[in-house]
């Protein structure tokens, strides 16, 4: 399925959400409890929704993902979070809370950071470098690509995520039919 057609009101929805006051939702709390590992079952039916925070064997250590969305079967933005180390996640539901109506959300703690390093404190012997963050994030969008059975879906990036899913989207093209950045970085070294 293409899904170029709603990277315009994905575009129009994410400025939006830089416009709009976040509002506390105490019914959308985090619960205090740890999930175990995400399921890797697919979207059974079109109507489905799905509200689902875990744990997924990425990259070798178990990384933290929240997916969120009112059908399953809409198409699936994976949303790459800036910093490094800054994970959207714990703000997810004021910041992408009226998109969830046409889009399967996807967020997602990058090693180091967030969920993902309270499990798996960084260590000396493994570096984070952007490639490591690069095959882990095209790891992310295989296993929610064969999750909701799409061939291809929405990156997007900001700051940081921007910079690393321009990384992504070069590495491995097929898997994306649209990439979208905010707050793009476009000179590193300066």
């Amino acid at each position: 399925m293409q899904c170029f057609r709603f990277l315009v009101p994905l575009l129009a929805l994410s400025f939006a959400a830089t416009q709009a006051p976040a509002s506390a939702n105490a019914d959308r709390a985090e619960r205090s409890s740890m999930p175990g590992m995400l399921s890797d079952t697919t979207c059974t039916a079109p109507a489905q929704a799905v509200d689902e925070k875990g744990f997924v064997p990425i990259g070798g250590i178990a990384q933290w993902v929240r997916i969120k969305g009112a059908s399953c079967a809409n198409p699936v933005v994976l949303v790459v979070h800036g910093g490094p180390g800054n994970p959207n996640t714990p703000f997810a539901d004021n910041l992408y809370q009226a998109w969830e109506k046409d889009f399967t959300l996807v967020q997602w703690d990058q090693r180091g950071a967030g969920m993902t390093y309270g499990r798996n404190p960084l260590t000396d012997d493994v570096p984070l470098v952007v490639e490591r963050l690069r095959d882990d994030g095209l790891e992310v969008a295989r296993y929610v690509a064969r999750r909701f059975g799409k061939q291809k879906v929405i990156l997007m990036g900001g700051s940081w995520g921007a910079a690393l899913g321009v990384y992504m989207a070069k590495a491995s093209p097929e898997l994306f039919c649209g990439y979208l950045g905010t707050a793009q970085v476009v000179n590193e070294p300066a």
